[in-house]
Parts: C-alpha cells; structure tokens; sequence
C-alpha cells in the first residue's frame, strides 16, 4: 500500500526535503497545489540564484553559499513547436497552467512556443514562492531579447553579458535599473562601446572584461572598484603603472582587491615596472605567503595562490602592501588585508 507524503508530520516532510536536491524539489513543486504548499511550509532559504536566459531556453542554477563550485541546477525551461499529444501534460507554473513535456532521463520542461513570452516571469513567479529567503540574483544573458526580457526581477546584483550586439546605453540603463550590482563579466569586445569616464561599468566592485583588447588601457585607467580581471589583453606600461601609483598614493582605488591580467609580458616589461616601483623581494615576514583570492565574480572561483615569488610594495605613510606576480601569460597585482 502506497504511503502519501502529506499524511506525515511537518518534522518528516522537512527531514525529507533536506536530503532533496534542488531539482527534485523544484519537480515535486510541479506535481499539486498541496505538495508545493509542503515545500513552502519548510522555508527553503538559498544564498543566490542564478538564471541563464536564451531566446529559446532558460536555465536555473541555486546555491546554498557564494562559492561558485556549490550552484547545483534547479530546472531548465526549452521553448519548442511542438509536443507529442502522448507526452503532453498541464502542470501550474508560478500558478499559471501551462502544456508541456519532460526530456527523457532529464528535468528539462519543454512548453510550447505561444506561452514564450510569459514562460520567463512565471518560472522566476514560482521559484520565489519556494524560497523562504531573498536570494541574490545572478543573471547570464545571451541576446538583446533576453536583455529586454530580464526586467522582471526585482532586483539583480550580477550579470554575465554573453552576445555582440550589446550596446552602451543598454548597458547603462541595466545598471540604472538594478544599481545594486557587485560584479559585471562581458564575452564581446566593448572597443567600439562609447562607455566613457563616468559610466557605471567602472565603479562596479567586480569587473570581468574577456574581449579587452582594445579595452584594456580604458579599464585600468577609469576602473575604481575592487577586483578587475581582463583577457586577452593589450598590455600597455603607463596605464598599468598609473592605475597601481594610483592606489600607492592613495588617490583612489581603496577597496582594491586584486588586478588581474592574462596577457603575454616580456621579461623586459616585468622588470622595468618592478624597477619603476621600487619593488621589494618577499622578505618572508611582512605579509603571508599564501594569498586567498576572492574575485566575486561570476564564473570566477576563489582559491589560494601562491605568493611566494611576487615582488611587494607598500603604499604611503605606512599603508597596505600590494605584491605584483608575473608569468608568461599573466600579470597580477594584489592587495594584502
């Protein structure tokens, strides 16, 4: 004889869902009205929330800490034009019917392509109401559409920019619209973006740039938050030296965490910045060996580097030590708490 789960008492219903992942849950929720109130009774609470929004699927990743390595996937929505009349079922999503089918040996939801426009707010309707806690919100776009799409949410504090065709005033009006942003990561090459000196991508604590380029000098030049990070970059010795003399001085940059470069230097551009800034062999005792990178960005994990060959400078009047690693294929510039 079948055991129904709402004829258990709270307490079990919760010792069960704990050992759920996020998936399962998410599919329960979809099964009646009683079991998703089950699942709202035990105050789900997740540190963030990450969607990933294409023109014909979205994808739903939840973690429990800010460590990149914890997101575990919640669902995945795929927009089709057609579904089997065999396979075709109504469930409510965000309290909506809506047809659909399941991926074989999968928890992709397919739905048909009229009910596209509503799928994204009520897929964000109906993971809200599971969730007990706010939790963060993490974007990765890959169109304009989904750009334009994304102004549902209340509130976003990353976002992960993954198309071309993306233009400066787009951007600012995303900034303007969510200004409680912590990190910002772009795929495209912004060398033909007219982002000036005041635009909000500087001020921006966490800032991913992988199309930099051209970009580079601008970057160093106006960033003013805490972790920079650009690939594929045109190293160019005056904006680097003026960016790190910047924060020596103390004329800015003040909760600079780290400064990092994948670009080829030669031997010859290390040494002239190192001599530049009157760099200093590690010493062994004046900061640790071993530095907890912490970029807080999308994408980028933190971890512990080793420090041990970086070259160290202080800033003034017996401030902060920053140490400067390089290698063949990057540049970094870190500072010590």
């Amino acid at each position: 004889m079948p055991l129904l789960l709402s004829q258990f008492p709270l307490l079990i219903h919760i010792e069960i869902f704990k050992h759920l992942e996020f998936e399962s849950i998410f599919m329960l929720s979809l099964c009646s009205e009683n079991t998703k109130r089950l699942i709202q009774r035990i105050r789900l609470k997740a540190k963030k929330l990450r969607y990933t929004i294409d023109d014909d699927q979205i994808s739903v990743l939840g973690g429990f800490t800010d460590d990149e390595r914890d997101l575990e996937s919640i669902t995945t929505l795929k927009c089709v034009t057609s579904i089997s009349r065999k396979k075709e079922i109504s469930v409510k999503l965000g309290g909506e019917p809506i047809k659909c089918s399941f991926g074989r040996n999968s928890h992709t939801l397919k739905y048909l392509e009229p009910e596209n426009e509503d799928a994204l707010e009520l897929l964000k309707n109906h993971i809200d109401s599971l969730f007990h806690s706010k939790p963060s919100i993490q974007l990765k776009l890959h169109s304009p559409d989904s750009l334009s799409s994304s102004d549902i949410f209340d509130d976003v504090t990353d976002t992960s920019f993954m198309f071309e065709n993306l233009d400066a005033s787009g951007i600012e009006e995303h900034l303007t619209n969510y200004p409680n942003h912590h990190s910002l990561e772009f795929f495209s090459d912004l060398t033909k973006r007219e982002l000036k000196q005041h635009s909000q991508i500087w001020e921006i604590e966490g800032l991913a740039l992988l199309g930099s380029y051209l970009t580079s000098s601008r970057a160093m030049k106006y960033f003013s938050g805490r972790c920079l990070i650009l690939h594929n970059a045109e190293i160019s010795y005056s904006p680097l030296i003026q960016m790190i003399r910047k924060w020596q001085k103390k004329d800015g940059l003040h909760n600079l965490h780290a400064v990092v470069i994948h670009t080829f230097a030669s031997d010859d551009f290390v040494d002239a910045l190192l001599d530049e800034l009157n760099a200093l062999d590690w010493d062994g005792i004046r900061r640790p060996k071993m530095f907890n990178y912490d970029p807080r960005i999308m994408n980028n994990s933190q971890c512990e580097s080793d420090f041990s060959d970086a070259y160290d400078i202080q800033q003034e009047d017996g401030g902060k030590w920053g140490s400067i690693l390089a290698a063949k294929d990057q540049i970094a510039f870190v500072v010590w708490d």
